[in-house]
């Protein structure tokens, strides 16, 4: 279930029975959230000071990158290449 700021804010503030308890009075025309998803928002909240799920943004490579590491492959598979041929020597 997705829950609003508002709701996620709720969660953070105490114990997980009084939280369930406060929030049956408040929002009447919902479940209470479970015990889990109370302390994971909870401890969300005091490891980054915000209860908003902040996903890691992947970044673009860029094409400078992705070249250097196709010529980098190249180069290890030539040196592996040398290096067997070397040993049949």
């Amino acid at each position: 279930m997705k829950y609003t700021l508002e709701e996620k804010m709720f969660m953070s503030l105490g114990s997980p029975t009084l939280v369930q308890r406060a929030w049956r009075t408040k929002y009447v025309w919902s479940t209470a959230p479970s015990w889990s998803t109370i302390i994971m928002t909870a401890k969300q909240f005091e490891k980054t000071g915000s209860v908003i799920n902040l996903q890691a943004r992947k970044r673009n490579t860029s094409q400078k990158r992705k070249n250097a590491k196709i010529s980098s492959k190249k180069s290890c598979q030539k040196n592996l290449h040398y290096r067997s041929e070397k040993q049949a020597k």
